[in-house]
C-alpha cells in the first residue's frame, strides 16, 4: 500500500535555503519509500512514536510515519547534528502529539 505524505507547515523553514534542484532530490527520495517507509527508513532509537530518519547528505528528514492512516508526516530537514538534540526532540514530539490528537 502507498502511503499519503503530508508536510507540516514548520518545515517551511528549514526548507528556505535549499536551491530547486535539492528540493526535488529531497522530494524524490520521499517519495521512493512511501510504498513501505518502515523499511526504507532508520527509526530514531529512544524517541517515541514512530519517528524516523532519511539521510540526506549531511542532513536528516524527519518524518512520522502513521500506521492507522497510512500517512507519512514529513516534520524537519535538519542538519546531523541538530537533529537529535534534546530540543529538537521536544519540538518533534510536540508535533507527533498535535497530529495523533
Amino acid at each position: 500500500m502507498r502511503y499519503e505524505k503530508y508536510w507540516v507547515k514548520s518545515i517551511k523553514n528549514d526548507l528556505i535555503n535549499l536551491t530547486e534542484e535539492e528540493f526535488d532530490e529531497l522530494e524524490m527520495s520521499l517519495d521512493a519509500i512511501l510504498n513501505s517507509p518502515n523499511s526504507k527508513t532508520k527509526r530514531i532509537k529512544g524517541w517515541k512514536y514512530n519517528i524516523r530518519r532519511i539521510r540526506f547528505g549531511n542532513h536528516r528528514l524527519l518524518i512520522y510515519v502513521d500506521e492507522i492512516t497510512l500517512t507519512v508526516y514529513v516534520l524537519a530537514f535538519l542538519p546531523r547534528k541538530e537533529s537529535y538534540s534534546e530540543e529538537t526532540r521536544k519540538t518533534i514530539l510536540s508535533l507527533v502529539s498535535k497530529i495523533k490528537g
